[in-house]
C-alpha cells in the first residue's frame, strides 16, 4: 500500500512539472513577468539612494570656497592722500633721471605714457626701452608671442630644439613647449625654488639625499620624480620646498567638519583617491607638518620709532623691489635694526610703516610708524620671469612681489625701504634691479 501511495505522489509531481504556466498579457500586448515591477522599483530606489549619496559627497566641493585673495587683502591702513602730489612733483622735478633703470629717462617715459617705476609697462616681457628702440612696438600694448618667436629664432641659430636642456641659475630645465621656454623662469628662495610660467622637468643641484615637495594652499605634495634622468616634474607657478629628510605622510579624513588623521596605507590611500578633497565627507593626502601648528620662529627686533622728513620726496624716486634690496632688509633686521618702508598706491596715497621682523617663510612684519603697534604682515613672493632686455637678449629677471594691508605690487603698487635705525639705507637701496642670464 505504501508503495502505491509513493508511486501516485511521484506521478502527481511529474504532472505538475509538465504543466506549462499560461502567460499573462498586459494591455500593450507584452507578457507580464511576475515580480518584475517590484524588482524595477527596488532597482530605482537603489539608483536614487546611490545618486543622492554621490551628490551629497561630490557636489559640495564645487561650492565650498576659501577666502578670496581680494577679501584677504582689504585695505587695512589709512593712506596719506597728499603723497600723490609729492610723488607727481618728484617725477616732474627729476625728468632727466631714470627711476626704473630701463634706459629711458622720466621725461621720455612721460612722453611715451609709460610707467617711470616699472621697466615693462604692458607686462609682455619686452622692456619699454626694447619696445621703443629695438622692436619698434607699442610699449603700452602687450605683444603676445613676441618672446616665443625670439626663442625659436635663437634655438634655430644654435641648432637646438624646444626639448633641448638649458640652465637658469643653478637649475637645468627641459621645457614642455616654447611658451614655457620663452616666458618661464625660476628663482631660488629661502626654502627652495619658485617657478613662474614654466612647465616641464627640472634637475636641481646637489639633489642627492634631498626631498622636494610642491607647496600649494598649505599642502605639501612630493614632486613626481624620474629616477633614470634625475629630474622632477614642474607645473606653472610651482613653489618648491626642499628638505633633508622625508616628511611623514597622513590622510586627512573629514566627516562633517570632524577630522580624523589616518596613517598613510593602502586603505587610507584608496579613501583619498575615491573621496573629494573638499566637502562634507572628504579625504586628502597631506604631510604631517601641514596639520600641525607652525612652531617655526620669526626673526624680529624691538620696534623703534624712526624719524623722517615727511616732505622729503626721495622715497618716491625708487621702487626697491629687487632681491638684493630684500636681502639687505632681512640682514638689517638680523643685526637688530628696524627699517622704515613706504607703501604707495598710485592715485590714492601712501602708508609709512616700520618693518621689525620677518616670518620663517620670509614675509615682512609691519608696525605702524606713529603708534609703533604691529598691524599686519606683508606677503613676500620671490619670483622671476623672462624678459627681452635693452640689448634685445632674452634674460631671466628676478624680483619680489608683495601683497598685504591693501597693497598689491601686481597692480603697480610700489615699495621703498628708505630709512633704518642704524644707517642711511637710501644709498644701499639705489642699486639697480637684478638681471641674470
Amino acid at each position: 500500500m505504501n508503495r502505491i501511495n509513493q508511486t501516485i505522489k511521484k506521478n502527481q509531481k511529474k504532472t505538475k512539472s509538465d504543466q506549462k504556466e499560461i502567460p499573462t498579457f498586459g494591455v500593450d500586448g507584452n507578457v507580464i513577468i511576475p515580480g518584475k515591477k517590484e524588482r524595477q522599483k527596488k532597482i530605482k530606489k537603489v539608483i536614487i539612494i546611490a545618486s543622492a549619496v554621490a551628490l551629497f559627497i561630490y557636489i559640495p566641493q564645487f561650492f565650498m570656497k576659501g577666502t578670496s585673495s581680494s577679501e584677504k587683502n582689504k585695505l587695512a591702513v589709512s593712506l596719506d592722500v597728499s603723497a600723490v602730489k609729492r610723488s607727481t612733483d618728484a617725477m616732474k622735478e627729476n625728468s632727466a633721471a631714470d627711476f626704473d633703470s630701463d634706459g629711458i629717462d622720466n621725461g621720455e617715459e612721460q612722453n611715451q605714457n609709460t610707467n617711470c617705476w616699472f621697466l615693462d609697462s604692458d607686462q609682455d616681457g619686452l622692456t619699454d626701452y626694447c619696445e621703443i628702440y629695438i622692436t619698434k612696438t607699442n610699449p603700452n600694448k602687450a605683444d603676445i608671442g613676441y618672446l616665443i618667436d625670439k626663442q625659436k629664432t635663437e634655438d634655430e641659430k644654435k641648432g637646438k630644439k624646444v626639448s633641448s636642456p638649458y640652465k637658469i641659475g643653478n637649475v637645468i630645465l627641459w621645457a614642455d613647449n616654447y611658451t614655457s621656454k620663452a616666458y618661464g623662469s625660476v628663482v631660488e628662495t629661502t626654502r627652495g625654488y619658485r617657478f613662474s610660467k614654466f612647465s616641464g622637468y627640472a634637475q636641481f643641484p646637489n639633489s642627492s639625499g634631498k626631498y622636494y615637495y610642491r607647496l600649494k594652499d598649505g599642502i605639501r605634495t612630493p614632486l613626481a620624480y624620474r629616477a633614470d634622468e634625475n629630474v622632477y616634474r614642474i607645473e606653472p607657478y610651482d613653489t618648491i620646498e626642499v628638505y633633508d629628510k622625508k616628511l611623514p605622510r597622513i590622510i586627512d579624513l573629514s566627516i562633517f567638519g570632524k577630522h580624523i588623521y589616518l596613517n598613510k596605507n593602502k586603505f587610507s590611500s584608496i579613501l583619498a583617491t575615491v573621496l573629494p578633497s573638499k566637502g562634507f565627507i572628504s579625504a586628502q593626502a597631506k604631510c604631517r607638518m601641514d596639520i600641525e601648528p607652525d612652531t617655526r620662529e620669526s626673526t624680529s627686533t624691538d620696534i623703534i620709532k624712526i624719524e623722517y622728513d615727511k616732505e622729503d620726496a626721495s622715497r618716491y624716486t625708487m621702487n626697491t623691489n629687487s632681491l638684493s634690496n630684500l636681502q639687505y632688509v632681512r640682514e638689517t633686521i638680523k643685526k637688530g635694526s628696524c627699517v622704515e618702508v613706504s607703501l604707495y598706491k598710485p592715485s590714492k596715497g601712501e602708508y609709512i610703516g616700520i618693518i621689525y621682523g620677518y616670518t620663517y617663510e620670509g614675509d615682512l612684519l609691519i608696525a605702524d610708524a606713529d603708534t609703533l603697534e604691529p598691524i599686519g604682515t606683508l606677503k613676500i613672493t620671490e619670483t622671476a620671469k623672462k624678459i627681452m632686455n635693452n640689448d634685445g637678449d632674452l634674460v631671466s629677471y628676478s624680483y619680489f612681489d608683495f601683497k598685504g594691508l591693501g597693497f598689491d605690487s601686481k597692480k603697480f603698487d610700489r615699495i621703498c625701504f628708505f630709512a633704518a635705525t642704524n644707517d642711511n639705507i637710501q644709498n644701499r637701496m639705489q642699486e639697480t634691479e637684478e638681471t641674470t642670464k
